[in-house]
């Protein structure tokens, strides 16, 4: 709205956009999961919390997302080792 000379908020953009039930192109392009079952195993805890007398990389977690590149979806991967963090 610059060219008439107002100025405002993505606060109240996003105000106004809800009240009139519209959705930007940005937000409709995410990825979206799609599941069947949840995950409901009996999984015994064996590390009970206990990361500082570990070896390297015998406990280590991840996580995998999508990360929306140009017009194509990546997957990131992250890795820690928790005997350091």
């Amino acid at each position: 709205m610059d060219r008439l000379g107002y100025q405002v908020s993505r606060r109240r953009i996003s105000r106004i956009m809800k009240e009139n039930c519209l959705v930007s192109n940005y937000t409709l392009a995410q990825y979206k999961i799609h599941t069947n079952s949840c995950n409901e195993s009996n999984i015994p805890n064996i590390v009970d919390r206990d990361f500082d007398n570990r070896d390297k990389l015998e406990v280590a977690v991840s996580d995998l997302t999508y990360v929306r590149v140009g017009s194509k979806w990546n997957y990131v991967c992250t890795i820690v080792d928790l005997s350091d963090r």
